[in-house]
């Protein structure tokens, strides 16, 4: 019987807050930079700061996007637990394969409570002591 509670209550859980750690994607997604404290006048930063304004993407719910990474870009993803993988298929409308930069896809951590997402690998900067880190938040 307690068994039995206890699976109804994860049931119930899973359809509160979303059955995987990184909640519904689906939905317009826009880009920033989170700067380490002391930080905030660094020219990677700052560099940072302008490309992050560039970008934005809408996940739809057929696990396609669209989007602006600089161009106008296309694709698909996958989210598996809390990582989203985005990859890219048209770069300004035309098919983006046959480019190194759009064959590799761009995978991103989906925080806890959903409403944000880091991209480990685009976020080292110019190296592994950048003090920023390239944030995608959920509109």
């Amino acid at each position: 019987m307690r068994a039995s509670l206890l699976a109804v209550f994860g049931l119930m859980l899973c359809v509160v807050m979303g059955c995987h750690s990184g909640g519904n994607v689906v939905g317009k997604w826009t880009g920033s930079v989170v700067v380490d404290s002391g930080y905030e006048n660094d020219m990677g930063a700052k560099m940072a700061e302008g490309f992050a304004k560039a970008i934005s993407f809408e996940l739809k719910a057929d696990k396609t996007f669209s989007g602006t990474l600089l161009f106008p870009v296309e694709g698909t993803y996958t989210v598996d637990g809390n990582k989203v993988t985005l990859a890219v298929t048209k770069v300004m409308g035309m098919d983006g394969k046959g480019s190194t930069k759009s064959d590799k896809p761009m995978v991103f951590e989906v925080a806890a409570d959903g409403k944000t997402m880091n991209a480990p690998d685009l976020s080292k900067g110019s190296g592994k002591d950048a003090h920023y880190k390239l944030v995608l938040k959920k509109e």
